[in-house]
């Protein structure tokens, strides 16, 4: 596997905040990855994501808190 991996989230309400970067780090030791950053999340009612291109519009703020080339991969 390569360098460091930088995880960016949206989460809808407070629970998923405090509750997400914990199952993100359980899922990361599980596959041996210890290199997992986590981003701050960004927290976006659901109003913001059920409206006309909402969760687009998340995703691409939420992408301007990385930097970096950027990498994909899959299981």
């Amino acid at each position: 596997m390569s360098g460091p991996v930088t995880i960016a989230s949206i989460v809808e309400g407070d629970g998923e905040v405090s509750a997400l970067p914990v199952l993100l780090r359980r899922i990361a030791g599980a596959l041996s990855r210890w290199d997992v950053r986590i981003s701050p999340l960004r927290r976006v009612p659901r109003s913001g994501l059920v409206a006309r291109g909402g969760v687009e519009n998340a995703v691409l703020r939420a992408s301007y808190q990385l930097t970096g080339a950027g990498e994909e991969s899959c299981c």
